[in-house]
């Protein structure tokens, strides 16, 4: 038993205080240490004297942020209660069963501030991730967040727990619900027929005026447009779909591409490609991403938004509107073609996971969750820097949407 010098609790024998969160393992000689910490040095005396928290996202992991996350959570601020739940749960030091106890702490800690995003990086989903199952009292909802086109009450009934995914078209949204259904919302004047639309396992929005594509589970697709009735394409065996500007591209199992719609500009060249692992669609032009992480591409060429060809150590591929992003393993993002508005002026982000090329716009989301953008603001659609907990990202025409992880108490 030990007595916590911060708060006077009397704890067994964990190390990490119940009350206060003070960790003893940080501070104290003769115990086990989380990263090569001088035990018997506190933090430094101006760190309590602060008014306002570091920008964590700019600090390098080393000894001395690990003491300033510890300062910060227990003087209350949620953002470093947050950043040092997150460092426990990625399992760095103790056994597993410890580092999650005290991941938990702090992420709860931060949750019940309303820390947006807070839940991120924690194991599981849904209610059971603080480990005491519907007895925690927090549940898991995705929210749809927007900027730009779609209003943010254009999202409105979109805070729930079962979307999994969206996709941004030009000035509307579509949303994909785990039970295989899907909604729209955003212009109503783009509002797709959905209500005939079931087992359903990704959806794209398309730079065309309501132009969308829907992939079933059994792996055929179906064409969406305003009120129409659903059109199925004669494709089978497709795993994964983008739609351009009046165009719609999809993945075979086996690493072929198939296209069908308009080829004015040679953007459903396709039937040549093989060993691809993703496609996206612009405009006017498609791109895959090849399994040894090299890009092809058609289509319109008018901006060098095909010139991909000495890219390599690729990940992911976006088309926009009349230019192409690709994430690199290292988090870099590279662009090429029209930059009038700045969307290719991507060379200076690092720590990117996924990538969205919009209209005039690029998107990315930083593996801390939170996303940047450049390019076209005229609609807003690039003001994303105060978004946090953000798993996926999709830029639309004059928008840009986000799928966010939060958390709020389960109604009794």
């Amino acid at each position: 038993m030990w007595v916590c010098p911060v708060c006077g609790k009397r704890n067994e024998k964990d190390l990490l205080c119940a009350g206060c969160g003070f960790d003893l393992s940080l501070h104290y000689r003769g115990y086990r240490t989380l990263a090569a910490v001088d035990a018997g040095r506190g933090p430094a005396a101006s760190l309590y004297q602060a008014e306002r928290e570091p920008d964590w996202g700019r600090l390098p992991w080393d000894p001395e942020k690990l003491e300033k996350l510890a300062c910060y959570a227990r003087k209350g601020f949620p953002a470093a209660q947050y950043e040092l739940g997150r460092f426990y749960e990625n399992g760095f030091g103790f056994s597993a069963q410890e580092m999650r106890k005290r991941g938990d702490f702090w992420l709860k800690k931060a949750a019940e501030q309303g820390y947006p995003g807070s839940a991120v990086g924690m194991r599981g989903s849904g209610p059971d991730v603080f480990g005491n199952g519907p007895e925690s009292g927090l549940r898991c909802k995705m929210r749809v967040v927007a900027a730009g086109g779609i209003p943010e009450s254009g999202c409105r009934g979109l805070d729930r727990e079962d979307v999994t995914a969206v996709s941004a078209g030009w000035q509307y949204g579509i949303a994909l619900k785990r039970d295989g259904t899907v909604i729209t919302f955003g212009d109503n004047d783009w509002k797709l027929r959905t209500a005939d639309l079931r087992e359903i396992q990704a959806v794209s929005a398309g730079c065309e005026d309501g132009y969308t594509a829907a992939l079933k589970r059994d792996g055929t697709v179906l064409l969406l447009y305003h009120s129409d009735k659903p059109r199925t394409f004669e494709w089978r065996g497709i795993r994964a779909i983008d739609c351009g500007e009046a165009y719609t591209v999809g993945l075979k199992a086996d690493g072929t591409v198939v296209a069908a719609g308009d080829n004015s500009a040679g953007q459903c060249r396709v039937s040549g490609w093989r060993h691809i692992k993703a496609v996206s669609a612009g405009d006017c032009h498609a791109v895959g991403l090849r399994e040894d992480g090299g890009v092809v591409a058609t289509g319109d060429d008018l901006f060098g938004q095909c010139e991909t060809s000495s890219w390599n150590d690729i990940v992911a591929v976006s088309a926009g509107s009349c230019h192409t992003v690709g994430l690199r393993k290292d988090g870099r993002v590279v662009a090429v073609g029209d930059n009038e508005d700045g969307q290719c002026d991507v060379a200076g982000w690092r720590g990117i996971k996924a990538v969205s090329a919009g209209g005039y716009h690029t998107v990315g989301l930083r593996k801390d969750g939170r996303v940047v953008a450049v390019g076209d603001n005229e609609d807003g659609q690039c003001d994303v820097a105060g978004w946090r907990g953000i798993t996926a990202v999709s830029a639309g025409g004059t928008c840009t949407l986000g799928l966010q992880r939060v958390w709020d108490i389960a109604e009794e």
